[in-house]
């Protein structure tokens, strides 16, 4: 973990960051800087803002303040991020990123599926006050669009964060969302992405994301729930709820609940192996010359097939 600090003598504000470019983080820490040098001074409990996302200082002990991020613990690397993504997507839709990006407190409109479409439809408007003038519709033709719910933006953190980085585009944008940001559209004509554009790379990275996001899924508690429970159904409703709220392919979540599922099995494995209990049993029928029930002993205990029974027998052998 990287550390810019701003302010002294006296306490120190330290913005503390890992993934984020340290321009961008020198940059918001020449901000806060020059917020000091005027005079003002930074306490635990003050809250900051850059773009969508608010941070709060919080005490660090020895006269040290720090910058946490709701969600996203005692960093900056999460607002420093999507403030770049989205003014980098302007860019490479040469569009003016300023000052098109919403604030913190305002609001989107939204239809009732918006949470669990697989496909949804970015609209942005004229806004004013608290609402950011985007409106997202899901991508099924028989559902009344009409009524659509006030939403602030910790449902999106919660739901759809992958939408975040299109958010900063200006009105008469629409975006397709399938459900990563997919087509761009500006007042009825399409925008074509540039191969080596951030725009491309958006799209391309619902295939490929990085290893936060990837972190992120294998911690969900649906994704690991259903890794436990061995349920079809559930590993199906977990993947495609992923799918969306991240904004990332099926197919991509679904090997990397194969992976937690694998780790899953094997810590159960591990876990019932050393129990006193199950060992005796086994003990009991090898020394009786009944190897097909300690089989079945693993297989019950472990819920593995008869091959990955017989080379758990061996182990224990």
């Amino acid at each position: 973990m990287h550390v810019e600090r701003v302010g002294g003598p006296g306490p120190t504000l330290e913005l503390a960051y890992e993934r984020a470019p340290a321009p961008l983080v020198r940059a918001f820490a020449a901000q806060l800087q020059a917020r000091w040098d005027a005079g003002e001074r930074f306490a635990a409990g003050d809250g900051l803002v850059l773009g969508m996302m608010r941070m709060r200082v919080v005490d660090a002990g020895s006269e040290r303040l720090t910058v946490e991020t709701p969600g996203h613990g005692r960093s900056v690397d999460a607002p420093i991020l999507l403030a770049a993504r989205q003014r980098y997507l302007c860019e490479s839709l040469e569009v003016p990123p300023q000052p098109s990006v919403p604030g913190p407190d305002q609001t989107f409109r939204a239809c009732g599926r918006w949470t669990t479409h697989p496909q949804l439809e970015l609209e942005r408007e004229q806004g004013g006050g608290t609402d950011s003038g985007w409106r997202l519709r899901c991508g099924d033709p028989v559902h009344d669009q009409s009524d659509l719910g006030v939403h602030g933006w910790e449902a999106l953190w919660a739901h759809r964060p992958g939408l975040a980085v299109a958010l900063g585009l200006p009105p008469g944008f629409r975006v397709l969302c399938t459900p990563a940001p997919t087509y761009f559209r500006y007042q009825g004509v399409a925008i074509p992405l540039e191969p080596g554009s951030f725009g491309r790379e958006l799209v391309d990275r619902s295939q490929r994301p990085d290893d936060e996001v990837l972190q992120r899924i294998e911690a969900e508690p649906e994704l690991l729930e259903a890794a436990q429970r061995r349920d079809v159904e559930a590993e199906v409703r977990a993947v495609r709820v992923l799918s969306i709220r991240y904004g990332v392919s099926e197919s991509l979540v679904g090997e990397v609940f194969r992976r937690v599922q694998a780790s899953s099995r094997g810590e159960a494995r591990r876990t019932a192996l050393d129990d006193p209990k199950l060992r005796r049993k086994i003990a009991r029928a090898l020394e009786g010359g009944r190897r097909g029930a300690a089989v079945r002993l693993l297989m019950n205990a472990l819920g593995l097939s008869a091959r990955d029974a017989e080379a758990a027998l061996r182990e224990l052998e």
